[in-house]
């Protein structure tokens, strides 16, 4: 069986991204993944505390660096999980070792300022925090792992020096298959520890969640299908109940109108009456002076004139432009 070294990158290009990175895997923070029983077997060098890596990781970098620098890397060394299961733990412990020292020569010594061993996880890894300072004291992550013919160049490196002398292979040179992040390493351990640990379904149970499934996927069709009726009946409701308020609010105003001309009416008929009831003025010549309109007292109380409709008059007053011009506006 092949087993190969795994060497992996992580940029870190804010103090707050160094600090929380130490947290983790110093344990200064709830791990979900990690087994606090095996928290003992984890081992810590250089700095053993949150406070004191933080302190030296300041202390590494310049009085002023720049915006866009990269702070710090934090390599992720691991193998195999196949290899883990035979090697034990004077075998594990050279391999690292063995990391650390690599690391350590190609940075300087001064610039390696956290390592953490954690052995309470699913496969045993180790983080490796380096500021990477160039030999003028100035932030050069390009140096280190700019481009990628430094990380081809990287990892033939680390495959010699630490990986071959401890039984372990370098990945395909030219493979076109992605490298795992650290973030994917971790979310593939939670996924194998969680795999491990659920029990295998039986037959019966199986086919019963296929049929559930099944059901619940016919329910939703049936839910979305109903849904869009429903849309659909609320719209037409919506424009129905804009149209009959529209005739509503129209039969209103022709009845508050068909009420004034009423009293219109009663008022006239009431002065009518009374003008017989004081005159000799017969009904007859009374009814022949209201078809003549000769009484502008009665045409102001029995005439109702249409409203009156406005005339657009622009296209009387507008003038043609001369020459052809448009007329400012």
């Amino acid at each position: 069986m092949n087993e190969y070294a795994i060497l992996r990158t992580h940029k870190l290009k804010s103090k707050n991204e160094v600090k929380n990175a130490l947290a983790h895997v110093l344990r200064s923070i709830n791990t979900t993944n990690a087994d606090p029983n095996k928290k003992n077997e984890n081992l810590y060098f250089f700095n053993k505390t949150l406070k004191e890596s933080i302190e030296s990781f300041e202390n590494l970098l310049p009085k002023k660096p720049r915006k866009n620098a990269v702070l710090g890397i934090e390599y992720l060394i691991a193998a195999s999980p196949s290899y883990f299961d035979d090697a034990d733990l004077s075998k594990q412990n050279k391999y690292f070792h063995d990391a650390i020292k690599f690391l350590q020569n190609k940075h300087g010594t001064t610039n390696v300022f956290q390592c953490s061993l954690h052995r309470d996880e699913t496969s045993p890894h180790c983080h490796i925090f380096v500021v990477p300072n160039d030999e003028k004291g100035n932030l050069n992550c390009r140096r280190f792992l700019g481009g990628a013919a430094t990380l081809r160049k990287l990892q033939t490196s680390f495959a010699e020096v630490v990986g071959i002398p401890n039984g372990l292979k370098r990945g395909s040179r030219g493979s076109k298959s992605k490298h795992t992040t650290i973030k994917k390493f971790y979310e593939q351990l939670n996924q194998i520890e969680m795999e491990s640990q659920e029990p295998l379904p039986t037959k019966k149970d199986f086919f019963s969640s296929l049929f559930i499934k099944n059901k619940n996927v016919e329910k939703l069709k049936e839910t979305a299908t109903n849904y869009d009726i429903l849309k659909l009946k609320q719209k037409a409701d919506v424009i129905n109940s804009i149209h009959l308020e529209a005739a509503l609010k129209k039969i209103e105003q022709q009845s508050i109108k068909l009420q004034e001309y009423e009293s219109q009416e009663k008022n006239t008929n009431k002065i009518i009456a009374g003008l017989i009831d004081k005159s000799a003025i017969s009904e007859s010549t009374l009814n022949m002076l209201i078809a003549k309109k000769e009484s502008s007292f009665l045409k102001k109380m029995i005439n109702v004139k249409p409203p009156s409709t406005k005339i657009n008059s622009y296209n009387k007053t507008k003038k043609e432009p001369k020459n052809g011009y448009l007329p400012k506006l």
